[in-house]
């Protein structure tokens, strides 16, 4: 395991065998017409290795801190640029994405601050900025927005509601991906959650996430049978015979990896146990009479690291057994 934290303003994608972080670029050659092409066709630039595009995601998530992961980019390919930019107010200015190519903007996130103006990821790095999506108002006077003008150009809108000073400075934070680059269904799932974390909107993120780590949780088991020769029927009927997530998670885990996620794990599996529970009885499957649940902002953030430390549990067992063959 390497000892930094991975670069966020470079593609959230970790090698397994050399450890070395994609640079911008690294995917422009690959296959992207489809998933499953994208994946057979993926490889590490710097060592050479066929790898797998979830296995060097999940590295890379597994490089960082879980509780950062939110603010993290979580689609393949995908990278963050911060900074602070002083603007016009009443005008429109659009600059070029980082990274060269046609991009795509997953996540947007404004804040007005007192930093200077121009500065980047690096001159905010420990800085506390209380992120909010866009568009923002600032001092009751004026609109911020960050908008993606073209796949090359980002934008971002200043218009007045009240008198106000000629700038604004605000800081921005948005997560892009190169464009056209497929994703799995529990990416595109886990990409929904991060933005309903940063929208306060509980009920939401609850359900996107959990759903995220049980096709996450179908897919490592997939995988890995996959890898020691299992065809398609057989394992469609073992994935049928481990129909719910406890059994994939006890008895279908253990059957492939030997290893049995809540004893490995106790308290993760109690803390994920609990947030299913609030999740189900609380949200989805509640009494005719009863309200829906209230999920407070200050719960957000314990059940995503709980589910995410789960995600990269099954995917650590997993991961190690596939290398066996």
């Amino acid at each position: 395991m390497s000892t930094s934290v991975p670069a966020m303003d470079w593609p959230n994608l970790i090698c397994p065998y050399c450890a070395t972080q994609f640079k911008k670029g690294d995917l422009g050659a690959l296959d992207k017409s489809d998933y499953c092409s994208f994946a057979s066709d993926f490889y590490c630039s710097n060592c050479g290795n066929e790898i797998h595009p979830e296995d060097a995601l999940l590295k890379y998530f597994t490089e960082s801190p879980t509780e950062e992961l939110p603010g993290r980019p979580s689609k393949i390919g995908g990278f963050a640029s911060v900074g602070t930019k002083s603007l016009d107010v009443g005008k429109t200015e659009e600059i070029g994405l980082l990274g060269g190519g046609s991009l795509e903007i997953d996540l947007k996130l404004l804040s007005e601050t007192d930093q200077k103006s121009g500065l980047g990821i690096s001159d905010l790095d420990g800085q506390e900025i209380e992120w909010f999506p866009g568009p923002i108002l600032v001092d009751d006077a004026v609109v911020v927005d960050l908008v993606q003008a073209s796949d090359t150009e980002i934008g971002f809108v200043t218009s007045e509601r009240q008198s106000y000073s000629s700038t604004v400075t605000i800081a921005y934070h948005y997560h892009a991906h190169p464009d056209g680059v497929p994703q799995p269904p529990w990416v595109t799932l886990l990409s929904e959650a991060v933005e309903s974390y940063h929208r306060g909107h509980g009920l939401a993120m609850y359900s996107l996430l959990f759903s995220s780590f049980e096709n996450l949780l179908s897919r490592e088991i997939s995988r890995t049978l996959r890898a020691t020769g299992w065809t398609d029927n057989p394992i469609e009927d073992f994935l049928d015979n481990h129909w719910t997530w406890k059994e994939r998670c006890k008895s279908g885990i253990e059957t492939i990896t030997g290893k049995h996620f809540p004893t490995e794990n106790p308290n993760l599996y109690q803390n994920l146990h609990n947030l299913k529970t609030v999740r189900d009885n609380e949200i989805i499957h509640i009494d005719p009479g009863d309200s829906v649940a209230d999920i407070d902002v200050s719960e957000l953030l314990d059940g995503f690291v709980t589910v995410l430390d789960s995600m990269l549990a099954i995917h650590s067992f997993c991961y190690d057994e596939r290398q066996k063959w």
